[in-house]
């Protein structure tokens, strides 16, 4: 799918909750919620860079699927864990050697923990807000040929980090966060040992009814 469906998509969807039915965002000490989340993932870096570049992926724009449990705390801060699925679009090439068309896969796995800091509720239900994490992740790539199946997989661990802003209204959430992950590994391509695997989110959550403490 190609970056102008998601954008379209996402844009879409913004619009409509940006209706006046939206109720107010106020921040309760105490008050923990649950925000499952869908986002358009840009990538950066070597995820980005062209495949015959020696560490190039050529990936395409791709999504991020997700959750995280979130606890408010007093003046405006609040933790929330969080798990994300990011996979990427593929890369698609064909191989003069073996006379065969092949495709490159690329997906994160990402375990988080953030730290949010909103700036309170406005006098139609928004609350702006900052944001900053730290992730494990477990970074994976598949390249499969097409002909016999034949495929190579792996993967590696990293330690990722996040910053982002946002703006809360009613019950949903719209962010655009940067993730800087950088890794060192063998387990990818022949004489390249460090990586970055960068990227982008532009980002829609919605919080499933809370329960107060």
């Amino acid at each position: 799918m190609s970056s102008g469906r998601y954008l379209t998509g996402l844009l879409l969807v913004a619009a409509a909750c940006a209706g006046p039915a939206a109720q107010p965002a106020a921040a309760r000490p105490g008050r923990s919620e649950v925000i499952i989340e869908g986002a358009a993932a840009s990538p950066r870096g070597d995820l980005k860079a062209a495949h015959a570049a020696p560490e190039g992926f050529g990936a395409e724009m791709g999504y991020d699927i997700g959750f995280r449990y979130r606890q408010v705390w007093a003046g405006g801060w609040a933790l929330s864990p969080s798990f994300h699925y990011v996979k990427f679009g593929k890369f698609s090439g064909y191989d003069a050697d073996l006379e065969d068309d092949f495709e490159i896969g690329t997906s994160v796995f990402r375990y988080g923990v953030d730290l949010q800091y909103a700036f309170g509720s406005g006098d139609r239900g928004t609350a702006p807000f900052l944001l900053g994490g730290v992730s494990l992740v477990r970074n994976k790539m598949r390249e499969e040929y097409e002909s016999d199946g034949s495929f190579f997989e792996d993967g590696a661990n990293g330690l990722a980090l996040n910053a982002g802003l946002g703006l809360r209204r009613g019950d949903f959430e719209f962010s655009f966060e940067y993730h800087m992950n950088r890794f060192d590994t063998l387990r990818f391509w022949d004489g390249v040992s460090e990586y970055d695997w960068d990227y982008m989110t532009l980002r829609i959550g919605f919080a499933l009814p809370r329960y107060d403490r």
